[in-house]
């Protein structure tokens, strides 16, 4: 399976518009930052393209998650719903990050 998939760049306003969901659904603070991208997935059972969005804060490990579905079909209630998943699940619990299948690092996959 090739991991190179011939696509368009995503919208910019929908990654800015994504941005600003979860800047307010986190709550961030000023002088953090969130990206959103993206990327090709090569598990099986995977989409052929996911969003990953982390965040970046200071004083806190970055908190990366993907969400099964590309840039353009991503909505707000996403970010809301990351952001309630997120705080049910303390820093402090997770030896890694809640990942739906196994932990695999810092992502978390919804």
């Amino acid at each position: 399976m090739s991991l190179f998939i011939e696509r368009e760049r995503p919208d910019g306003g929908r990654v800015a518009a994504i941005k600003a969901w979860v800047t307010a659904a986190f709550e961030i603070p000023d002088g953090s930052f969130v990206t959103v991208s993206e990327v090709a997935c090569g598990l099986p059972d995977c989409p052929p393209l996911e969003t990953v969005i982390a965040i970046f804060e200071e004083g806190r490990e970055p908190r990366r998650f993907k969400l099964y579905k590309r840039v353009s079909e991503v909505v707000e209630d996403d970010a809301l719903i990351l952001a309630n998943l997120s705080s049910a699940i303390c820093d402090c619990c997770l030896p890694g990050s809640l990942d739906g299948r196994s932990f695999r690092g810092q992502s978390q996959n919804y």
